[in-house]
């Protein structure tokens, strides 16, 4: 896990052998079951999640820009969502 600073807690998740659909699926999972959770406090927990796949050529500083710019959009695009 690679953890960043900011405004909300960020984290990143990386799944090997793992092809776009399963990521993106993967995602949604993990977003219903931080929302479904009771983490004993009076509001829900949400998450906007920015997903990105490995492409030839990447970089772990190209990786990390791609999924940081879906995870930037799905929070401009209204948040508790999951962008590819």
């Amino acid at each position: 896990m690679y953890v960043f600073g900011g405004g909300g807690e960020e984290f990143m998740v990386i799944a090997t052998n793992t092809d776009r659909g399963n990521g993106v699926r993967a995602a949604y999972n993990l977003q219903r079951s931080v929302a479904s959770h009771d983490f004993g406090i009076p509001t829900q927990v949400t998450m906007s999640i920015g997903v990105a796949s490995v492409m030839k050529g990447d970089t772990i500083e190209t990786l990390v820009k791609a999924t940081d710019t879906a995870l930037y959009r799905a929070e401009e695009e209204g948040r508790i969502r999951v962008v590819y």
